[in-house]
């Protein structure tokens, strides 16, 4: 594997990137608004269920993430003929896992606009940032699966 990646390598990292980052712009967001005081919440406190429902999904589709990605690479691969192509599906499923990932930072942000609340938005917010970097992509598991491959260099 080469030590300087391309530019289309260099594309897909700072994807990759930015969403490892969205958690903390999610929090920014969060935080200017609750200091800024600058909204009207709209049902304070009083959504519970709501709040324990969105947790219960976030924990569904991180517990979902992998296993679609697998399944997506597992259907896609077949197709697979150069170095490219596999560079494209390898890069498509695992944004699609990574969107999983970090929908429980949108949860979060939905719970704090619609409740208010710090304390599940946080939770969320964390809990998308770890998910995603135990989910990254890895280099190593990268150049483990072009090996299945024997492309034309």
């Amino acid at each position: 594997m080469e030590n300087n990646p391309g530019p289309e390598e260099r594309t897909r990292n700072w994807v990759y990137y930015a969403f490892l980052v969205s958690p903390f712009v999610f929090l920014a967001l969060i935080l200017e608004i609750y200091y800024g005081k600058s909204f009207d919440y709209v049902w304070g406190d009083s959504m519970p269920v709501f709040t324990y429902m969105m947790v219960a999904v976030s924990f569904v589709m991180i517990a979902v993430a992998r296993p679609l990605r697998n399944q997506i690479w597992g259907a896609r691969k077949k197709s697979i003929r150069s170095i490219r192509e596999f560079n494209t599906v390898y890069f498509s499923t695992n944004c699609v896992s990574i969107a999983f990932l970090e929908s429980p930072s949108v949860y979060g942000l939905l719970i704090f606009l619609l409740t208010g609340g710090l304390v599940f938005p946080l939770f969320m917010l964390g809990l998308s940032f770890v998910a995603m970097l135990l989910f990254f992509p890895k280099k190593s598991e990268k150049e483990e699966l072009i090996k299945q491959f024997h492309f034309d260099q």
